[in-house]
């Protein structure tokens, strides 16, 4: 009889050490497999989509308003490429910015902001780079007497809708020359405003 005891005390112990090394196993496993999803979507969400598109068509905000103008953007190994073309602007330079916000609603005051997902000073993206200066911060559009002008300017470290994406937000062009003072360069009113929408791929 107490041998008997003895057996079924020896099963009971084997069947609990090796449940324990099975559930041991099993949560190995889970960790790893969330370990590998979480990597995988860190991959996605980090991933560069190379020669996906966007466009802004940008309209004057101001009643009667001739300004007109597109703005195309490519994105590259290293960040977007922005090609601009505007027609009806007064000679001179004009601040040119990405804004927060997809909408051009009063006047191009509901674009917000200067896009600054690092909130950092104002400066110039191509240059300064994103430690250095807003990710909207694309600078001056120069127009000529005809009331042209074009840009052409790539922008490091932007995306089209991945990460510090520029989908969904808006292109502002101003009144004035962005000096490149703080906060935001000077630049005076907005003259112009458009969401920029995805186009392909």
């Amino acid at each position: 009889m107490k041998k008997n005891y003895f057996a079924l005390i020896l099963s009971v112990l084997l069947v609990f050490t090796a449940g324990k090394g099975l559930a041991s196993e099993k949560g190995s496993m889970m960790e790893d497999v969330a370990g590998e999803n979480k990597g995988s979507m860190m991959e996605y969400k980090h991933k560069r989509y190379i020669g996906a598109k966007a466009v802004a068509q940008i309209l004057g905000t101001a009643e009667g308003s001739s300004i007109n103008g597109t703005v195309e953007f490519v994105e590259t190994e290293n960040g977007v490429q922005v090609s601009a073309n505007v027609a009806g602007v007064a000679a001179g330079k004009h601040g040119i910015h990405i804004h927060e916000y997809g909408s051009c609603d009063d006047s191009g005051k509901a674009a917000g902001g200067h896009y600054n997902p690092k909130e950092v000073q104002h400066g110039y993206l191509p240059k300064d780079g994103l430690d250095s200066a807003h990710a909207g911060d694309m600078g001056n559009i120069e127009i000529d007497d005809q009331g042209n002008g074009t840009l052409s300017v790539e922008l490091p470290g932007l995306s089209i809708a991945s990460v510090k994406n520029i989908a969904g937000r808006a292109v502002i062009l101003h009144e004035k020359e962005d000096d490149f003072g703080q906060p935001t360069g000077n630049a005076g009113g907005r003259i112009a405003c458009g969401a920029i929408v995805i186009s392909g791929q």
